[in-house]
């Protein structure tokens, strides 16, 4: 049975945390195509902005590293290394559900971690945001529960916004870049 959405809440549903430590966090996006995410600069500008010790690391899997026993010893290691969480989207959601102690009712029904299901959640009333939106609740949310502090979430939309014009204009001028280069 589907556990009932937060009203006015984006459904976020799962990260493995290994330790609550609030004066610093080492965090971690596991997945593949994550080099560009966005989710590590918002985790370490709200970090500065509570005074707080944060690295968010992007580990980009190979597909060697895929197989449930290599994300065991993945997971381990994360372990061992003193990691706070780890974030794990695409393609190793429905894989990591077996490797970790305990799940939420939402992870255990989907069978995956860190989704939002927009239809579900559309059905039972819920808030459903866009992407930036969705991606700011998110990296807050994972804040909140990493740090134990509140997230500034305006603060947070203004850095997406202000990320994601720089990165525009960094492929416009590739972009440009290479036209010239090819006349």
């Amino acid at each position: 049975m589907a556990t009932p959405c937060r009203p006015n809440r984006p459904i976020i549903t799962f990260y493995v945390v290994t330790t609550h430590t609030p004066q610093r966090a080492l965090t971690a996006l596991l997945g593949q195509g994550v080099k560009p995410s966005l989710t590590p600069e918002l985790h370490e500008r709200e970090a500065a902005r509570h005074g707080l010790r944060y690295v968010y690391k992007v580990v980009e899997l190979d597909d060697g590293q895929l197989a449930v026993d290599e994300l065991r010893r993945l997971l381990n290691a994360a372990v061992q290394l003193g990691f706070d969480a780890l974030n794990v989207t695409h393609p190793i959601k429905q894989a990591m559900v077996a490797l970790v102690d305990d799940v939420t009712p939402v992870v255990e029904a989907i069978g995956a971690l860190n989704t939002v299901l927009v239809e579900a959640a559309t059905a039972r009333g819920c808030r459903v945001l866009s992407g930036a939106g969705m991606a700011v609740h998110q990296a807050a949310d994972t804040f909140e529960l990493i740090t134990g502090r509140p997230a500034h979430r305006d603060a947070m939309f203004h850095d997406f916004d202000e990320m994601v014009a720089l990165e525009t204009r960094s492929r416009e001028m590739q972009s440009t870049a290479k036209r010239s280069e090819g006349q």
